[in-house]
């Protein structure tokens, strides 16, 4: 499934990328109509089912896709997507298009945990920072964990860069059971 959302979400973010639209946009107007789709929740159903024949959810969708006033690109999209009855993958090709977008503009994201408050020069000091040593523009979402305690821990790229106070311990723990 992560496979054929992926292949849609790349044909969407080539489109962006040949008519220079924004990925950001894009992505928070598919976000959007996910989030609409989901609030809808008996409208998503209709689309999803496969009693219904695909002639009937697209015309559907094209009455439903007028009240959201998307860009010409993501109402194609959107009614490629019922047509080819891939509705139920829209979500994953939504995660997948943030994911292909932020290659595309050699960035990648990630998650600090912190046990409090951070201020916004704090968050993009370590950001500059994640940049300068991984070699890519890194951006963080921030996440409150009270269980780490105190320091924090970034998840970037698959990569865990543990600074917590709770990390310091099971790592002086396991050095004390090593003894």
């Amino acid at each position: 499934m992560r496979g054929l959302a992926r292949r849609y979400a790349k044909a969407l973010a080539m489109v962006c990328k040949d008519k220079c639209i924004d990925y950001d946009e894009t992505y928070n107007r598919l976000k959007a109509l996910v989030d609409a789709l989901k609030q809808d929740e008996l409208f998503y159903k209709y689309l999803t089912t496969p009693i219904v024949n695909r002639s009937e959810k697209f015309e559907a969708a094209r009455e439903y896709i007028k009240k959201l006033e998307l860009p010409a690109y993501l109402e194609n999209f959107f009614l490629l997507i019922v047509e080819k009855d891939r509705v139920a993958i829209l979500p994953y090709i939504v995660e997948e298009f943030r994911k292909i977008s932020d290659e595309f503009k050699g960035q990648i994201r990630g998650v600090l945990k912190v046990a409090f408050d951070v201020s916004e020069e704090e968050v993009h000091e370590l950001e500059r920072i994640f940049s300068e040593k991984l070699g890519k523009k890194v951006v963080l979402s921030v996440e409150k964990d009270p269980l780490i305690i105190g320091g924090a821990v970034a998840y970037i790229g698959g990569v865990v860069f543990d600074g917590s106070i709770i990390g310091n311990l099971r790592s002086i723990k396991e050095k004390l059971v090593e003894r």
